[in-house]
């Protein structure tokens, strides 16, 4: 016959399973998140690039059209 120790002892081993395997979804989760943000900061160090270079092209051409006028 089933003990209410061997019970309460399953029930403990369920929850705790339980447990591990939502801590496990959300570190995925989180590490999802964190390859995103990474993806994301980076496009937008390469696109503040790309308008600081495009911003010094204009310069250029402006202190030229200066220099001739």
């Amino acid at each position: 016959m089933i003990e209410i120790n061997q019970l309460v002892d399953v029930g403990f081993i369920v929850v705790i399973m339980f447990m591990l395997w939502e801590n496990h979804k959300t570190q995925r989760l989180l590490e999802e998140v964190a390859y995103q943000h990474n993806q994301l900061t980076e496009a937008f160090e390469e696109f503040g690039e790309a308008v600081v270079a495009d911003l010094e092209d204009v310069a250029d051409v402006l202190n030229e059209d200066a220099k001739n006028d």
